[in-house]
């Protein structure tokens, strides 16, 4: 039969065949599995991706199996349209969908406008699921959506396509190994930026001509003890490479997915996605133009330039004005935390309001990913100071997202302010690791800084300051606490060099200052009385 289904989103989940007949099967979990295809582009999506949002606390054999009993008792709910649902071995489709958005879009913003909800009563009771869920409904806002007749599900709303490919394989752990890396990296943008994530093992999704995108290539082959992996970062449109990775992992190595160059490579891959947004998906639609610039803004940010600062500032701002969200929030609260610590602003008092007040906004709305819970997290604990409320969200960041260097960088300033230097260093240095490859290098290393200084290991502390300095010429922190780690050591005149470097930056800093102002941003020199050490300027 050729039947259309209609499916009702808005208010209490409801599918319908060709004559009316409702078809909503009773268990939740195939309730899920139709709310999932009716919002993918296509209405379809592949089999991992379902199981990852409706089984995420299962090993991939269980959610497998639980997924092919949804599809069973979909199956046998849809009846004579049963032909509707089609799965192979990589996707599940509905087709001949139409959903109450599409169908009539005006009707459906009038139901949000008077307060119904996407998806109401759905209980599915997955985490995974329930952070889409808030996702989903923030995108469905009758506020946000421009025009006096939108469609709901257009190109402004949808995610930017990012394609994981991966073609040649060897069997057993190697494989596994390779798969999850896929998985890994998919799971990582994703918390980056709005992308929807397709495909692994060889599978094809069609794009339109001029649709943009990105597409990572995964290839692995096995030597000996060996995992050869290759990774291939490109645009879909255009076919250019943006970014390449070879490196070779032990299989004997213990914890090889959590251990090593593995975790790296995914947070490389992850943000090398990220800063190739701009220069791939434009500004043609809201949507677009929001990826290119929060992305640019956070390269601006990381600078820790006056100059860039304020850019990056702007960036965020018009990102927040064109589709505001919990990930452009938390990223404007840090950089108010940053501001603060560069002492770059003279509205200090307002500085602190507005960081709470994002910090607030990123958490009271949807998109609340593991990304979000960590930079929260460095704001609430280093700026606001309530470190209860920092280490549970960086508690939640590192469990849901061990491959997020920042949820790292997270746990490290709760450890440094509960007095655990040794733990401190532990978390930054795998922090680092994660962000060996990574532009932001410096946030991890200054980190590392503070544990050794926390520790007695002046030297070392020396060491990743220095290398802090060289990376991030205009970063304060490290030069402030080189100058009193140099005094300590009694070296005169690398402490006379740091401090021409920092009065350039900061013109009216003086020793008196940072020893006499309570408020003046030392506090590991402060903690180790490192402040009164004797120095002619």
């Amino acid at each position: 039969m050729n039947e259309t289904l209609r499916v009702t989103l808005v208010g209490v989940l409801q599918l319908q065949d060709g004559s009316g007949r409702d078809c909503t099967p009773r268990g939740a979990k195939a309730r899920g599995v139709i709310s999932l295809l009716a919002l993918a582009p296509d209405h379809r999506r592949t089999r991992r991706w379902i199981e990852a949002k409706l089984w995420s606390d299962r090993g991939p054999e269980q959610a497998s199996g639980s997924l092919r009993q949804a599809l069973m008792e979909l199956r046998t709910a849809l009846g004579d349209a049963a032909d509707c649902l089609q799965a192979d071995r990589e996707f599940v489709t509905l087709l001949r969908l139409e959903t109450d958005l599409e169908r009539d879009p005006e009707a459906s913003r009038a139901k949000l406008a008077a307060g119904s909800e996407l998806l109401e009563g759905i209980d599915v009771r997955d985490q995974a699921y329930d952070e889409w869920l808030r996702e989903q409904r923030a995108r469905f806002q009758p506020d946000m959506l421009p025009g006096p007749s939108p469609a709901l599900l257009n190109e402004d709303t949808q995610g930017i396509p990012l394609l994981i490919r991966t073609g040649q394989m060897p069997s057993g752990f190697g494989g596994f190994a390779t798969l999850a890396m896929a998985d890994a990296i998919g799971g990582l943008v994703s918390e980056f930026a709005s992308v929807n994530v397709y495909g692994t093992s060889g599978a094809t999704v069609q794009l339109g001509p001029q649709e943009r995108g990105l597409l990572m290539q995964i290839d692995a082959s096995e030597a000996g003890d060996q995992l050869h992996v290759i990774c291939i970062l490109g645009a879909t449109r255009t076919g250019q490479s943006l970014w390449s990775r070879r490196v070779s992992l032990p299989l004997k190595q213990r914890d090889l997915l959590a251990q090593g160059e593995f975790p790296a490579i995914v947070f490389e891959a992850a943000e090398a996605a990220l800063a190739s947004l701009p220069r791939v998906v434009g500004s043609e639609t809201a949507l677009l133009k929001v990826e290119s610039l929060v992305s640019r803004a956070v390269r601006e940010m990381f600078s820790f330039d006056i100059h860039r600062l304020r850019l990056a500032d702007s960036l965020l701002a018009e990102a927040a004005r064109l589709i505001p969200g919990a990930r452009i929030f938390a990223w404007q609260s840090l950089l108010r935390q940053i501001m603060l610590l560069e002492r770059t602003e003279k509205n200090r008092a307002e500085l602190l309001d507005q960081a709470s007040t994002f910090a607030r906004k990123a958490m009271d709305g949807p998109w609340i990913n593991p990304l979000v819970l960590a930079l929260v997290s460095q704001v609430q604990t280093t700026l606001l100071g309530d470190v209860d409320k920092g280490k549970a969200l960086a508690r939640d960041a590192m469990a849901r997202s061990p491959y997020n260097a920042f949820g790292h960088a997270a746990a490290a300033i709760i450890h440094l302010r509960e007095g655990h230097p040794e733990l401190a260093l532990q978390t930054a240095q795998q922090g680092a690791r994660l962000a060996q490859s990574s532009s932001f290098l410096h946030w991890w290393e200054s980190l590392a800084g503070m544990a050794y200084i926390g520790l007695g290991q002046y030297d070392d502390a020396i060491a990743v300051y220095e290398s802090a300095r060289a990376r991030a010429p205009s970063f304060r922190p490290p030069l402030r606490n080189l100058l009193f780690l140099y005094l300590k050591r009694g070296d005169q005149d690398k402490a006379m060099r740091t401090l021409d470097d920092l009065k350039r930056l900061e013109p009216d800093f003086t020793l008196d200052r940072a020893r006499n102002d309570p408020d003046y941003p030392v506090e590991t020199m402060r903690r180790a009385n490192f402040l009164k050490l004797p120095f002619a300027e």
